[in-house]
């Protein structure tokens, strides 16, 4: 038993319906929010007895889920459409319930302030998620690994992360009072779980101590999942979702003239995903001057400004778009560009596989994409941080995370070539004074004990971002 409400028990898969025995089902009224594909529709039939149940799940899904006659089921795009339009009663139902679902909504906050109207007085919200601060999550990030997959924690599904904590925090803002938290045990750790609350222990990790961890943090960094139930309190004071938060003046506006150096030759025609007001455009035209400069937004106003000081500037979502019906020809551009932009698509790997095509054989993609190895999100990490902000690292515009060895793997399996890979700030084991006589270093980060990590790694936990250089044609490799 963990003090504060938290408690632990075992894992027993992601599809499983341990949630259910936190539901009264008799008699009440029952909202799952894009939950359907992760509950077990046999269980809950047997369960429901005279409960009313209502899904609203998102539109992509229709096809995977079987109807049925016993409920009602509204299928939404979740990023245009709010639960308002949707006209259901409010103060209506007994059970709002996310069943791994949160982490797959572009605007999550938001969600879990708008259902607020519609739970009865003293009505639960059940939230149930995979826990990011768990200890093989952080021990990966520690080992260079931040791998999505179609199971487990980091999955192609989640656009979203929450440690519980962190997701508590936001519950309270939204008007909620945090009834319970339970935390499922990673079963691949469960027997290494020796712990009790109010101690503090030592944990060997592959590459990393912790020491003086109290247990009660132990324990959730054990938990692959946490079921967190809500009690409907008053409406939320000053809630605001990360996405509306105020982004720096120069957030739009800086040119990337890193980007720009890495340009080995003078381009003929540049295309630039996420071209912003085209600053970086214009920064390209004015020291090439033939070059013919086109930008891409998803943002009207942007583009608008952009078309004054840019060849072309198109208004589109890039994931929703094909090149060539914007005019784009293949193998037209000696350059695509991509400052800070792939952490923010839901499927980066998709995308630069199919704009490859559109590169000339000796064309180049420039990219910078933040660096989660960073050692400002471990120590986040492992004090149950998983926070969004304005900008950074965890912008809460980015949908995707990447290390290094995960940024490679993400340009090899569009078929490219890496020319270059440079960090900024571009660090060097050198640069750190890191001894060429060894190979493998020891080093601590505010209460994190590294230990044997190869000496090319070091400066990756100080490297905010990394500039990356690839293209199609091998032959630039060969010395």
């Amino acid at each position: 038993m963990i003090s504060g409400g938290s408690h632990s028990r075992p894992s027993q898969g992601a599809t499983d319906c341990r949630m259910f025995d936190f539901v009264d089902f008799q008699g009440r009224k029952i909202l799952f929010v894009n939950s359907m594909k992760n509950l077990d529709m046999e269980d809950l039939e047997r369960r429901k007895a005279d409960t009313a149940l209502y899904f609203i799940e998102d539109v992509a899904s229709r096809n995977d889920i079987v109807s049925s006659n016993s409920v009602e089921t509204a299928h939404i795009d979740f990023r245009e459409v709010r639960i308002e339009s949707l006209g259901l009663e409010r103060n209506s139902f007994d059970y709002i319930i996310f069943k791994n679902s949160l982490e797959t909504l572009y605007d999550p906050w938001t969600w879990l302030s708008d259902v607020h109207p519609y739970v009865k007085p003293g009505g639960r919200v059940l939230i149930e998620i995979a826990n990011i601060r768990n200890m093989n999550v952080f021990s990966s990030i520690v080992n260079g690994y931040f791998t999505y997959s179609d199971d487990g924690i980091v999955t192609f599904d989640k656009l979203r992360f929450f440690t519980p904590a962190e997701l508590s925090i936001h519950a309270l803002n939204a008007g909620y009072e945090i009834v319970d938290v339970t935390h499922f045990v990673d079963a691949s750790l469960g027997d290494q779980l020796q712990v009790a609350s109010g101690q503090a222990y030592k944990f060997q990790g592959k590459n990393f101590v912790l020491n003086g961890i109290p247990g009660e943090i132990l324990m959730e960094m054990f938990s692959d999942h946490a079921l967190i139930i809500l009690k409907k309190q008053g409406a939320g004071k000053g809630f605001t979702s990360p996405l509306c938060l105020t982004k720096p003046p120069d957030y739009f506006d800086n040119p990337r003239l890193d980007l720009i150096e890495m340009m080995d030759n003078p381009p003929g025609a540049i295309l630039e995903i996420g071209c912003g007001i085209g600053t970086t455009c214009a920064a390209v035209k004015n020291r090439y001057p033939a070059c013919k400069t086109t930008g891409i937004d998803i943002d009207e106003r942007s583009i608008q400004k952009a078309a004054t000081i840019i060849d072309r500037a198109i208004a589109a979502d890039i994931e929703k778009a094909e090149l060539s019906e914007l005019g784009i020809g293949q193998e037209s551009l000696d350059y695509i560009l991509y400052g800070d932009v792939l952490e923010h698509l839901r499927n980066p790997w998709e995308i630069i596989r199919k704009h490859k095509k559109y590169l000339k054989l000796s064309g180049q993609i420039l990219a910078s994409i933040p660096n989660i190895r960073h050692n400002s999100v471990l120590v986040s990490l492992l004090y149950g941080r998983w926070t969004y902000t304005p900008s950074g690292i965890l912008d809460a515009t980015h949908l995707r995370f990447f290390t290094l060895r995960e940024i490679r793997r993400l340009f090899r399996s569009a078929g490219l070539y890496i020319y270059d890979i440079k960090g900024n700030p571009d660090l060097k084991p050198e640069d750190m004074r890191l001894s060429p006589e060894y190979s493998h270093f020891n080093f601590n980060i505010q209460g994190i004990e590294l230990q044997d990590i190869p000496r090319e790694e070091v400066p990756e936990f100080s490297i905010i971002q990394f500039l990356v250089k690839a293209g199609k044609d091998g032959k630039r490799l060969i010395k």
